[in-house]
């Protein structure tokens, strides 16, 4: 099957004999999950990948209007929706890829892989999407990884060792560090007679490493690499072993079914068909290994002569003990005349069995054993579970992860193996447990509380005999010791859920424990250097606990935890008050530095975008900030956050943290004016007029008391806009151009543009067109200078309006198109959402009708998820155009008296442009449907609030 969607690497698609590039827009964000997925997925799910943070209505209009746009896209045929669930059945280079994986297609696999997913992409994506993407990416990324060394491998057993070199070098382009790849290069590269190229690699390998993670090469490496420098050659010799007669005895048979991951074994039993003789399944405890390697054991074990052979490490508490432990397994004697690692040795020589040793982190130091098996047995592979690596070359990593859980209680939720394991575990302990209507959003937060980890989702349904599922939730979020079990026959260490932290937690090294401790003071996760400057964790430490599954290193290079683990960890800091404190403060202060931390214009990106990911740790911050009353640098780090905020839209968060943080004091500084006239500004965009003329004066007056004059001029730009948009233009006049002369005298460049560009949107609500215009080039001019990108997107997008005016829509486009790359470059959402609006103008305008409402649909939404009620009202008077040129004058005289009666509750008015158009297109309906009709339709129409009216065009 030839595929029609290509979405590795640049994403196309091939309609009919041509290839045409997509566009990395949301329509194709979504079309990729869809393809990914190939089956129906439930619209929450989607919600959750594209606006997680959304209130529930809101996202899902969102949605709607998303699935209207891609159904308007000549590209997506076929999208298929239903009520609560979406579906793209389209032949795809990722299904293919993927399928080919599967089947061990290595060859095939690499053909159809071209690149990382959706190559290209944007800075800005939906958080949740892009959360997905690079998971997403970082897997496939590791398929085509191990089918390249896979097909090396064979290469290599081949016999033809330049293309084997070949292939590796391709590895190693593209992922410098994998140190496996280079293990195979030596060997390859050495034995087609290219040593110096070899040595080089090796030298540009461990140079890398050092540098990027302070790190030493493997001993393996050191010793191959040594090797090939003094012989030229990488060759071990092979160790001769005596027979012996191998009668394994049989697998455990646990009580209870085995439930899922289907996925996992069909992995597994991959690996050990395909070759590999060391596969370790490491996780944390309680996530499953020991069952999922009883599992696969059992279906693997019939490929082996002597089938498999299963050793619980359980009870060994001693290297020494390790071997006469497996000879046991074996029901082998112990010979005193020889040691019993030389007797496993010489039984298992030259014999086929599958080696199963469970929870050998322990006993790492003895772990020796199980390469000893495997070259006394060539034809023996071994499956191990432990808590961390055994670090051997050969070794495959086969990460255990969490169950699968739903999203919403919308779905079949037995289908997620999370869910059919608590109703499973459920019904042993109440038999007549059933999942009832009310009970299914219940069992989604439990499941997704526990992450889906097995042992903590087994230890909670027991109390399902007692309580509902979300009482469970709340108990577990309460009390970690609510997760336990009375049952006899359960190992102590996983007899309750801090039984078996505390079990990891007494592998760990005291320094391992410390820092593991004080890591909890993060809310969410954090990158090294957070690592290192909040709790004194270095790289090296970080690695280790990600070793121990402890902590897991995302492909940002970020580490994340269990929730349960922050929980665990953080009651046991909370028992030393002072260490805590301490360590929130120094919290507090690395985000405060990074938040002030803006660097240059150039910068400011990047700077959005980590502030994003860091948000969890911001709020954090600042709740122990004012917690502890600290105001001085709870208003610090609200001032460096205003931007974030203001761009991103999180104007409640925003108005909420500087209102708490004034309140701790009335000290009259420099620093509480500014963070009045910050509360003023959010009060606004919250629509609370009343309040934020009354903070924007308090500030100002403040100000000039204290001789701030930056933060006089602030206070009198913003007073301005208020008045500007309450229709006051008299006043905004004179305030807006002392506001001009203030920031001339200091020569902020800066804040010169954004006054100059809002004394532009000044004339233009006047009519004063020609003076807007020299306002905004001014400003534009400015901007340019001061390399200030924002200034720069507001002034070309004003340009656009005024050219749109004048009947220019090429050059409109052309400089909405221009604003909207900088808005999306800086994630500035009132700025998208005007910029959508705009495009629907311009479409409009075109006889494009379908675009246009589409554009509009978007703004509209835009503007409603943000509060922004003038917004909305701004963009129903566009859809009053719309509406009269497809010849609905009845609609359009509703979308007309709405806007109206949202600017006049909100005691705003529109610029003159807007206005003027407006009542031409009411003056038009009143020529064709009389003076009476038109008059009850606005007066009707005018009494709506928000939701309803943003309900004429969405519905």
């Amino acid at each position: 099957m030839d595929p029609a969607l290509l979405l590795l690497g640049p994403p196309r698609l091939r309609q009919g004999e041509v290839w045409m590039d997509l566009p990395l827009r949301q329509s194709l964000l979504l079309g990729a999950y869809l393809a990914h997925r190939g089956d129906w997925v439930s619209r929450d799910e989607v919600i959750g990948l594209f606006w997680p943070e959304e209130e529930e209505q809101a996202a899902r209009h969102n949605l709607s209007q998303l699935v209207y746009h891609c159904r308007r896209q000549s590209w997506f045929d076929g999208l298929e929706a239903e009520r609560s669930r979406l579906r793209w059945r389209v032949a795809s280079d990722l299904q293919l890829f993927r399928a080919s994986i599967g089947a061990g297609a290595w060859a095939e696999a690499i053909e159809h892989y071209r690149g990382p997913l959706l190559e290209g992409a944007w800075t800005g994506l939906p958080l949740g999407f892009e959360a997905w993407l690079d998971r997403e990416r970082e897997t496939l990324h590791n398929a085509w990884r191990e089918a390249m060394l896979q097909v090396a491998g064979q290469l290599e057993r081949d016999g033809d060792y330049a293309d084997a070199t070949a292939r590796l070098r391709e590895v190693l382009a593209r992922d410098a560090l994998a140190e496996d790849a280079l293990q195979a290069y030596l060997r390859c590269a050495a034995a087609a007679g290219q040593r110096e190229s070899a040595l080089r690699a090796f030298e540009s390998f461990r140079a890398q490493l050092q540098h990027e993670l302070s790190l030493e090469p493997l001993d393996d490496t050191v010793a191959l690499a040594e090797r090939l420098r003094l012989t030229g050659r990488v060759e071990d010799a092979s160790v001769g072993v005596e027979a012996g007669r191998l009668t394994p005895g049989a697998l455990p048979r646990p009580l209870t079914p085995f439930v899922g991951r289907e996925a996992e074994l069909d992995r597994l039993d991959r690996l050990l068909r395909d070759g590999e003789r060391l596969v370790t399944l490491v996780g944390p405890g309680g996530s499953g290994k020991t069952r999922l390697a009883i599992e696969a054991a059992g279906r693997a074990a019939q490929g082996f002569e002597d089938g498999a052979v299963f050793v619980s490490l359980s009870n060994v508490d001693a290297v020494w003990e390790l071997a006469p432990t497996v000879l046991e397994a074996l029901g082998i004697q112990p010979d005193a005349a020889r040691s019993p690692e030389d007797q496993v040795v010489q039984t298992v020589a030259r014999r086929s069995a599958l080696l199963v040793l469970d929870n050998i982190e322990h006993v790492l130091d003895g772990a020796g054993i199980v390469l000893d098996w495997l070259e006394a047995s060539p034809g023996s592979k071994a499956l191990v579970t432990s808590r961390e690596r055994l670090d051997f070359h050969g070794e495959v990593l086969f990460e255990v992860e969490w169950l699968a859980c739903p999203d919403t209680g919308d779905l079949a939720l037995e289908a997620f193996d999370a869910v059919a394991l608590l109703i499973r575990s459920a019904r042993r302990a109440h038999p007549g447990f059933t999942v009832e209507e009310v009970d299914r959003e219940g069992v989604v937060r439990l499941c997704r509380l526990l992450e889906g980890m097995p042992l903590a989702i087994e230890l909670a349904s027991a109390w399902m005999r007692l309580m509902r599922p979300d009482e469970v939730a709340d108990a577990i979020a309460k009390n970690l010791d609510t997760l336990a079990s009375t049952a006899r026959n359960v190992p102590k260490r996983h007899g309750s859920m801090r039984a078996a932290l505390d079990y990891s937690w007494h592998l760990l090294g005291d320094d391992e424990r410390a820092a593991l401790e004080a890591l909890a003071v993060f809310r969410a996760g954090f990158t090294k250097d957070g690592a290192e400057a909040v709790a004194g964790v270095n790289l090296r430490t970080l690695l280790a606990l990600v070793n121990k599954s402890l902590l897991r290193r995302e492909s940002t290079g970020r580490f994340e935890r269990l929730g349960v683990v922050r929980q665990y960890c953080l009651e046991r800091l909370e028992a030393d008050a002072a260490r805590l404190a301490g360590l929130r403060d120094r919290h507090a202060a690395h985000f405060l530095a990074l938040a002030e931390d803006q660097g240059g214009p150039e910068a400011r990106a990047t700077w959005l975008e980590s502030l994003a990911r860091d948000h969890p740790e911001l709020r954090e911050a600042l709740d122990h900030l004012i917690a502890t009353g600290q105001e001085g640098l709870a208003l610090r780090l609200a001032q460096a956050l205003f931007d974030f905020w203001w761009l991103r839209g999180h104007y409640r968060e925003a108005r909420s943290y500087l209102d708490r943080a004034l309140a701790l004091s009335e000290e009259r500084n420099e620093l509480r004016a500014k963070s009045i006239g910050s509360a003023g500004a959010f009060a606004r965009l919250c629509e609370d007029f009343e309040a934020a003329a009354s903070l924007y004066e308090r500030g100002l007056v403040m100000s000039r008391e204290l001789g701030d004059r930056a933060a006089v001029a602030a206070a009198l730009g913003n007073l301005a806009n208020l008045r500007r948009i309450q229709g006051d233009y008299d006043s905004a006049a004179h305030l807006i151009e002392e506001c001009l002369g203030h920031y001339r005298a200091l020569a902020n460049q800066r804040q010169v543009a954004n006054a100059l560009n809002n004394m532009g949107a000044l004339a233009e609500y006047r009519g004063d067109v020609a003076g807007a215009e020299e306002c905004y080039r001014e400003a534009l001019e400015v901007a340019s200078a001061a390399e200030e990108g924002l200034i720069q997107g507001l002034a070309l997008g004003n340009l656009g309006a005024l050219a749109f005016d004048r009947g220019d829509v090429e050059e409109a486009k052309r400089l909405r198109e221009a604003s909207r790359a900088v808005f999306e470059r800086l994630g500035y959402q009132v700025g998208l959402a005007i910029t959508s609006q705009a495009l629907g103008d311009i479409a409009a305008r075109e006889g494009e009708l379908a675009e246009a409402h589409g554009r509009y649909a978007q703004a509209l939404t835009r503007f409603r998820d943000l509060g922004d009620t003038r917004g909305v009202a701004d963009v129903l008077a566009s859809l009053v155009d719309l509406a009269m040129r497809q010849g609905d004058h009845e609609h359009a005289l509703r979308l007309a008296g709405a806007s109206r009666g949202l600017h006049e509750r909100l005691g705003s008015v529109m610029p003159f442009p807007a206005r003027e158009s407006l009542e031409r297109q009411v003056s038009v309906a009143r020529r064709s449907l009389g003076e009476a009709r038109v008059d009850a339709l606005l007066r009707e129409a005018q009494s709506l609030r928000v939701e309803a009216a943003v309900a004429l065009v969405l519905g």
